[in-house]
């Protein structure tokens, strides 16, 4: 069955900033991508995914048809780091129906996965099959699969996953044949090819829903959402399978009132457990309850824990893991008694043992409906959370919020469409730099229901590392290291915070802290960069150690981190004592009159140019960065590495290009610097 492609020209992108309204000082709206499609009808984000450069992949639907029947079709866009589009690519199923996208995941490769649903039939009705897609990281197209069931009816994907070779699994429901609806899963590999389908039908033949699936580290698949128990209540139905496609057990979760039962989310902790949220019946009138539980890789539970608030409706929306495995859930819950409750965020934090460490809720401007969708945790346990909130005029907006480890609320940002009406951000995404990317649907500019937005938030004071010489190798006897420590106000105003280091040690615990505290006023625009040694004691065990360092207010509130990496080669084992850790207390202040550091990415140029047979190119970044130089001919087939990924520090730096083996001819040039990248031209003439 042949599969048509679109690739969409760029119609109807802006890139505008929304209103927001900022909590505190911590954050910033850097940009907002809205995209309005071809036919300006009802388009809508679904998902995103953000790679480690910063790059940002947003799927979701959009019209063919301005009218209905609009005949949606996947649409799923690359944004730079600046919000910029890279690529586009569209899937519009072979019955030219509605093509319904759920899910994006990226391998190790940045090759994108899609996945959701394709109508097979045209006209009226529907008939729905799996249909996954494959795009490379450049958006070209790979392949599209379906999945038609045995049952030949309904079939929803609703979530995928891809592993570290390049293999994909996507989970859903789908209709069996005399099965009623079923858990489908299927792994294919890189090309396209189905290895294995999974089935789970639950006991009483009826409705068992797939929602959302983790791989781990061995290979196992593990899917989570709900089957009718034989009294045909919902309960959760968590499912392992080995890397073959064979059912290893089936975790069931009936709640204290052996009613309604729904999973929604699973994640994967570092002992490898599962961890598994959703909505559970209470007992009481209108009375769910936010039900999270861990099972162990043998399908042991591990822990339950429930949350309710006043005996009224509660829910968990999805859920998050952070390095030590503790457990974090966000949802909705109700503010108070009675048949027509509002609802608040609710977000809650359990350790790894199941004991509840906080719960932080949020009411909204004017204490109406608000509700999390989707959570993210970063390596310092600060957890991230987006919804929507009812704003003033009673329409709903974007709302973002950071707690802190221990729960606080750090900020909440707004984000308010440009024409109005309502906003509902559905999912979010960490760069591994900090920054927070949301998107979702928002009021269309043209009077029909939805655009998509997807909004980029970036911390005001940034704080970086930067070592001298890398490496880092400390013989047994100890030694020490020197690097370099800056930090970067981007506010509009001077921001006082607090800078400090510590250490992790091989064994995942932390020093005391080792620079600082230091109590800094920096004003707006300006940052400041000091050398530093670091002093490793020979008691020190062997290992790698990350040396950290935070901005923020000393000691549990950090906006932003870094950290750079060491290695103490052998054990000092003739040596005893205490590690001594020399405490550094002093950064040399004056900040205020500090130089700034560069605004921004900036390619200067290469010179000479023309060029016989070296060049030097120049170029300024604001933090430090991973740099690296790709040449190509003007075909645009690379001819070589100009530069392997290499940290530099902030600042201007230069690249001296070698084109002694190449011949005469126009090159291309692509430097990228962490999230950014940019190109020029340069002529070889020998």
């Amino acid at each position: 069955m042949k599969k048509k492609m679109v690739i969409i020209p760029v119609l109807f992108l802006y890139i505008l900033l929304g209103t927001n309204m900022p909590a505190s000082g911590q954050v910033i709206e850097e940009w907002a991508a809205i995209y309005n499609g071809t036919a300006n009808g009802e388009d809508a984000a679904q998902d995103i995914a953000v790679d480690a450069e910063g790059n940002v992949y947003v799927t979701g639907y959009e019209a063919a048809s301005a009218v209905p029947p609009y005949n949606f079709n996947y649409m799923t866009i690359k944004y730079d780091s600046t919000g910029a589009i890279v690529w586009m690519a569209g899937y519009n199923g072979m019955a030219n129906e509605d093509d319904i996208p759920q899910a994006i995941a990226l391998d190790n490769n940045n090759n994108v996965y899609v996945t959701g649903w394709t109508d097979i039939i045209p006209g009226p009705g529907a008939n729905m099959d799996y249909a996954t897609v494959k795009y490379d990281p450049n958006g070209i197209f790979m392949w599209a699969v379906t999945y038609n069931g045995p049952g030949n009816q309904a079939d929803v994907a609703n979530d995928v996953v891809a592993d570290d070779m390049g293999n994909c699994y996507v989970t859903g429901l789908s209709w069996g044949m005399q099965s009623g609806e079923d858990y489908a899963t299927i792994k294919y590999d890189p090309m396209g090819l189905q290895l294995w389908v999974a089935r789970y039908n639950g006991p009483s033949f009826g409705s068992d829903e797939a929602q959302a699936l983790v791989v781990d580290m061995a290979g196992n698949t593990c899917v989570t959402g709900w089957s009718q128990n034989m009294f045909f209540d919902f309960d959760y139905t968590t499912v392992l399978y080995d890397p073959m496609g064979v059912q290893l057990w089936v975790h069931r979760y009936n709640g204290p009132a052996a009613s309604g039962d729904l999973a929604t989310d699973i994640a994967l902790d570092p002992s490898g457990n599962f961890c598994v949220t959703g909505i559970s019946y209470g007992g009481a009138a209108l009375s769910n309850d936010i039900a999270t539980l861990v099972i162990n890789p043998a399908g042991a539970t591990v822990w339950v824990n429930r949350y309710d608030w006043v005996g009224e409706d509660d829910g968990g929306e999805a859920v998050a893991v952070d390095p030590a495995g503790n457990v974090y859930v966000t949802g909705y819950s109700a503010n108070f008694p009675g048949l027509f409750p509002d609802f608040d965020y609710a977000t809650i934090m359990y350790s790894a043992t199941g004991a509840q460490l906080w719960v932080s809720r949020y009411d909204g401007p004017i204490s109406e409906d608000d509700k999390a969708k989707d959570i993210e945790v970063d390596v310092y346990g600060n957890a991230f959370v987006t919804g929507w909130c009812t704003a003033a005029d009673t329409t709903k907006d974007y709302c973002t919020i950071k707690y802190d480890a221990s729960g606080a609320q750090q900020w909440v940002m707004f984000y308010n469409g440009p024409n109005g009406g309502d906003d509902l951000a559905q999912a979010l995404a960490l760069s591994p730099e900090g920054h927070c990317f949301v998107t979702g649907w928002i009021n269309g500019y043209t009077g029909i229901p939805y655009d998509w937005a997807t909004v980029k938030y970036t911390p005001t004071v940034m704080v970086w590392l930067f070592p001298h010489n890398a490496p880092i190798q400390i013989p047994a006897s100890g030694g020490s290291f020197d690097y370099k420590i800056g930090v970067r106000n981007f506010n509009t105003a001077s921001t006082t915070f607090d800078v400090w280091c510590d250490a992790t040690k091989p064994n995942g615990a932390h020093t005391g802290t080792l620079l600082g505290p230091v109590n800094l006023t920096v004003v707006a625009g300006f940052g400041a960069e000091r050398d530093k040694p670091r002093n490793v004691p020979a008691v020190a065990p062997s290992g790698i150690y990350s040396y950290n360092a935070y901005v923020g207010v000393y000691p549990g509130t950090i906006w932003d981190a870094d950290h750079l990496t060491f290695e103490k080669l052998t054990d000092g084992d003739n040596y005893s004592g205490e590690e001594n850790w020399i405490v550094d207390s002093e950064w040399f202040l004056p900040t205020n009159n500090e130089e700034p550091v560069a605004d921004v990415f900036q390619l200067i140029g290469n010179y000479p140019n023309p060029f016989n047979p070296t060049t030097t190119i120049s170029f300024s970044i604001p933090v430090a960065s991973l740099v690296k130089l790709d040449v190509f001919d003007i075909s645009g087939s690379r001819v070589g590495v100009g530069l392997a990924p290499t940290r530099y520090s902030p600042g201007t730096h230069q690249i001296t290009f070698d084109g002694s083996n190449l011949p005469s001819g126009i090159y291309l040039y692509l430097l990228t610097a962490g999230e950014c990248n940019t190109s020029g031209k340069m002529v070889l003439m020998k």
